[in-house]
């Protein structure tokens, strides 16, 4: 879809209202990229709507607001263009691609991984491998920012199966193969003892972790040799080596992330415990 005018760069008429609709189909979903939002010198805006729920909104240049996933409704399209347009401004507007893809399967590029016949997920690349962006879209983020991301994709960040911690990070480093540094759903209430109390963003407990050489800090600190994380290092990374390091970092820090959900997608999408005394900052 493009609200170009004539898929041109020719200036489009102020007060412009376009509105495109995509029948719903229970079965369907899509994935949806803006490709191309040139917005800075014009009075637009994009709303795209899945029935009731707001997928995108005011589309700007940064990666964050320009992906999401529908989960069957019928989708909405609309663009206006303001009364303010500045002269000679260029076309405005903004071209999206809308990739069509079965409930029971994973969105484009996404992996499906089984751990068993009940637990079947559907795992995203690295959102430095995200499909479709302009080249100045730079896809980190900090920790927040990547799990509202991924809800907007009805996912939540990584959380593999919760038994066999160690062995399930080197199988899905191994099937992804990872290149950098991602944020998961995983977090530690206390960067004084980082691998006593590990917990995943549905509030589920991690089993302890105790090898230095599988956890550490950001910072380089590990807590064997006496010595405590940094403060804030409570939220999870996973090191893309052949064994599959975590590490904890502050939550502000921008990384690239990995979401995942399970096939179909999912509309359980779990807060950051940020602020909550589960993980008041030691």
């Amino acid at each position: 879809i493009s609200t170009r005018y004539n898929d041109s760069n020719q200036p489009l008429p102020s007060g412009t209202n376009c509105k495109f609709v995509i029948p719903g189909r229970a079965h369907l979903r899509y994935l949806i990229t803006v490709l191309e939002a040139h917005v800075a010198d014009d009075a637009t805006y994009l709303e795209v709507t899945d029935g009731n729920r707001t997928l995108l909104h005011d589309v700007n240049l940064h990666f964050s607001r320009r992906m999401a996933i529908s989960s069957g409704g019928s989708i909405s399209v609309n663009f206006w263009m303001g009364w303010n347009r500045r002269p000679g401004s260029g076309g405005g507007g903004y071209r999206i691609r809308m990739e069509r893809f079965r409930s029971h399967h994973c969105p484009p590029n996404w992996t499906k991984a089984a751990w068993s016949a009940e637990q079947k997920f559907c795992i995203s690349p690295s959102s430095a491998d995200f499909l479709g962006l302009v080249a100045n879209a730079t896809a980190v983020a900090d920790y927040v920012t990547a799990q509202d991301i991924c809800n907007r994709m009805r996912a939540n960040l990584l959380m593999p199966p919760k038994s066999q911690l160690k062995s399930r990070l080197g199988d899905l480093q191994k099937l992804l193969n990872y290149k950098d540094l991602v944020w998961i759903g995983l977090m530690s209430n206390s960067s004084a003892a980082p691998g006593k109390n590990l917990y995943w963003l549905d509030n589920s407990q991690e089993q302890p972790q105790q090898d230095p050489d599988f956890l550490t800090c950001r910072s380089g600190y590990t807590w064997s040799a006496g010595s405590a994380c940094q403060s804030g290092e409570l939220f999870g990374l996973l090191r893309p080596t052949p064994s599959a390091y975590l590490l904890l970092d502050r939550p502000n820090e921008q990384h690239y992330f990995a979401c995942s959900a399970p096939i179909g997608g999912t509309d359980d999408f779990y807060p950051v415990w940020h602020e909550q005394s589960l993980f008041k900052v030691q």
